[in-house]
């Protein structure tokens, strides 16, 4: 990768010369990177186990209750980790990464390698329902969803190689991940609650009325969960600023440039409400056809419903929401149009 160093011809010879062959580049200290994961030395197909239960009761003719408790829980499950980089026993953290002597590759950034942990997360989740079947020209169904969900994070141990602590480079060339060492509090192990939707209700329904006209809705809610902010500096020196909080991965990105750890999960993501409604006519056209026409409004008091955030803190627009494009994010609008039966 060659960076534009403001010569106007850079676009026709980035070089500024004859094109280097691989060995010149190599020469020239340049980093080798993969633009692939390698795959796991000792792979472990991964698994899970399931359990639910559940009752469902009719309730008088044309109305039923529902509930089911539904549990996940996986295991070896499959995360990355840069097995070119080396830890310093005296901080726990990473030796910096431009300190290329350190790297047990010297010639390669980073090198990053699938590999098996015990468990990627657990799942518990409990969904409600009741439904009412159309009847006396009305039907409706709600549900609602408690679902609580468990993430992990280890740290940087590559155990299915045989280590027992973090590769540490005691000396000039030696690198060893059997000497004692205790990582920097961003890089140990954890385990706490995932990032994820934890109320969830949702509410339909249709009327007959009179004069073939036929009204019908829809109500959602969810609280659209919790996430983890970065920081946005490399305080650990990896070469980068470290990525979002993900699952069975140490996060550096949680660590502040003043040495306080970002709390997990402590941006809370706005409430998503959404009502949307149609009306519809029918016109019947003697005994063998009719004519429908429709009038349709999604999110129709056009609450301001976000998916993704800002979550760099070291963005000037930090807390600031995203653009989705999915229609459930959209903001109010309406349609019309017909249909023709005969």
């Amino acid at each position: 990768q060659v960076n534009k160093e403001g010569r106007p011809d850079f676009a026709s010879n980035p070089f500024n010369g004859p094109i280097p062959t691989y060995e010149q580049v190599v020469r020239s200290g340049a980093l080798r990177s993969l633009f692939l994961t390698l795959p796991s030395d000792h792979p472990v197909i991964p698994f899970a186990h399931q359990a639910s239960v559940g009752v469902q009761r009719q309730v008088g003719a044309n109305m039923s209750v529902a509930g089911d408790l539904v549990y996940t829980d996986e295991r070896s499950a499959l995360t990355q980790m840069d097995i070119n980089i080396a830890y310093d026993p005296a901080t726990g953290a990473n030796y910096p990464f431009n300190q290329q002597a350190r790297h047990p590759n010297p010639g390669w950034s980073n090198v990053n390698m699938s590999q098996h942990v015990p468990k990627g997360g657990e799942d518990l989740g409990l969904q409600l329902e009741v439904t009412k079947r159309m009847s006396n020209n009305w039907q409706a169904s709600l549900g609602y969803s408690l679902f609580a969900g468990w993430d992990y994070q280890y740290p940087p141990v590559r155990t299915a190689a045989g280590c027992q602590y973090a590769l540490t480079n005691p000396s000039p060339g030696v690198f060893t991940c059997d000497a004692p060492i205790t990582v920097h509090p961003v890089l140990q192990y954890a385990h706490f609650r995932a990032a994820d939707q934890m109320h969830r209700l949702t509410f339909n329904g249709i009327w007959q009325l009179p004069y073939g006209f036929q009204a019908s809705g829809l109500y959602f809610f969810g609280d659209n969960g919790k996430v983890t902010p970065v920081s946005g500096v490399d305080v650990l020196g990896i070469g980068g600023t470290g990525g979002p909080a993900t699952p069975t991965s140490p996060t550096p990105g949680r660590l502040r440039a003043d040495g306080t750890l970002i709390e997990r999960n402590s941006f809370n993501r706005a409430d998503l409400h959404r009502v949307d409604v149609r009306l519809l006519k029918r016109f019947n056209v003697g005994s063998r056809a009719a004519v429908e026409g429709m009038v349709e409004v999604f999110n129709l008091f056009d609450h301001a419903n976000y998916n993704a955030f800002v979550t760099n803190e070291a963005a000037r627009n930090y807390g600031a929401p995203s653009f989705d494009s999915n229609i459930a994010f959209q903001p109010r609008t309406a349609q019309f149009g017909f249909r023709v039966t005969f």
